[in-house]
């Protein structure tokens, strides 16, 4: 099962009963792409470079995909992943591991390595330094990067996933994935907050060119293929990446594309607009309490005339009743996607009556976007730089991402 099978899937079913099935790839794209072709197509890309040509392709990828299904109680992603995952040789000692948040310590070092990562990350925003640092040692730069993306990417396909209340086939046995306290990211108590500690100084592995655990790379350090999209991306007169998710993934250069096209279609080429995207991205900027994304987009919606109203509303995690409909159920989407782990069925119809299919496809897809991006952000611990404040009042309960650390 592929993510965009699901996408497939909230399109084929709006209005109906809940999905409960799937169709193979070939057979849903399709369908999709009469709705968001260039996000079908990027997700498409972005699937089968990391699972099936990426160096780490394989028994990797499937304990990667594991960890963030196991982390975010993602019982379909792990009802396609554990069997995948056991035929590309992942044995079942290292599953039951994983499956049970039971201890890595029989386990080898690099298995153990990999699962004590994926967990960091998810439960705390944000990773050690020396985890980091023993990643890059073990598989390289680009191949922690891409290691990175498999815990990533299937976080935005559980957000699809929940949206439509994908449930796992028939004849699931429960016990393949029991709730399991004190595993994925505690979301915070909303409109409960507490002061954050003062801005710590940066990080010896964080770079002062990118502020983050890699420095910007230079054109005429990559390799002649990344030269190619460089020039079509960035620009050949440009001596080396920008800062921010267009130079984070040029360490894994396969993966620019997609994720640019998927950002495109969704922000600038989607029918909801750059105001209402804004507004969704921000709104899971705050639901992932992160700093970053609160500084960047709450700005971009309030440059694209959000209203202070709001932008308050979302910050402070105030009730949307006074808001405009359309704004109010698309912050409502987020904070159940996050908060209850699915979307209510009437916020569901109303956001079917408000978009349509496809601004509701869009919705939903924006927020699983922009957990990935922020994902990866948190595993490379991306710094504000010094002229960027914390705005964002910090959930009690919630723990500190990378931004401030």
């Amino acid at each position: 099962m592929r993510i965009i099978v699901v996408i497939a899937l909230l399109v084929a079913e709006l209005g109906a009963a809940w999905a409960q099935s799937a169709s193979p790839l070939g057979e849903s794209r399709p369908l999709l792409a009469l709705h968001s072709p260039a996000t079908a197509a990027g997700l498409d890309r972005i699937e089968r470079y990391l699972f099936t040509e990426s160096a780490l392709s394989g028994r990797v990828a499937g304990l990667l995909a594991l960890v963030t299904a196991r982390e975010m109680n993602l019982v379909h992603e792990w009802s396609i992943r554990e069997d995948a995952a056991r035929a590309s040789g992942l044995e079942p000692a290292v599953i039951d591991v994983i499956r049970n948040n039971a201890p890595v310590a029989a386990l080898s070092r690099d298995d153990a390595l990999l699962i004590d990562f994926g967990r960091q990350l998810f439960r705390n925003r944000h990773v050690r330094s020396e985890t980091f640092a023993a990643l890059v040692d073990l598989l390289g730069q680009q191949d922690a990067f891409d290691a990175i993306m498999l815990l990533a990417y299937p976080a935005m396909a559980g957000i699809l996933q929940r949206a439509v209340d994908q449930q796992p086939p028939a004849g699931w046995n429960a016990a393949r994935l029991p709730r399991i306290a004190n595993v994925g990211t505690p979301t915070g108590r909303p409109a409960e907050f507490v002061p954050l500690a003062e801005r710590p100084p940066l990080a010896p592995d964080v770079y002062e060119d990118s502020y983050y655990r890699f420095p910007l790379l230079a054109r005429e350090d990559l390799a002649p293929r990344a030269q190619e999209i460089f020039d079509r991306v960035v620009g050949a007169d440009r001596p080396g990446t920008p800062r921010g998710p267009v130079g984070m993934t040029f360490l894994s250069a396969a993966l620019v594309e997609p994720v640019r096209d998927i950002n495109n279609a969704l922000r600038v080429n989607g029918v909801i607009g750059t105001r209402l995207a804004e507004i969704v991205i921000a709104a899971t900027g705050r639901e992932m309490n992160s700093q970053y994304q609160w500084t960047v987009h709450g700005a971009g919606a309030a440059q694209a005339g959000a209203g202070q109203a709001v932008l308050d509303a979302i910050r402070t995690d105030a009730p949307v009743d006074g808001l405009d409909a359309k704004d109010a159920i698309a912050i409502t989407i987020t904070r159940e996607l996050f908060r209850e782990e699915t979307v209510r069925s009437e916020t569901f119809a109303k956001a079917v009556d408000l978009f349509g299919t496809r601004g509701t496809v869009e919705i939903v897809a924006l927020i699983g976007d922009y957990l990935m991006m922020t994902t990866v952000y948190n595993a490379l611990g991306m710094r504000l730089r010094p002229d960027q404040e914390a705005t964002l009042p910090h959930r009690a309960g919630a723990p500190v991402g990378a931004e401030w650390r």
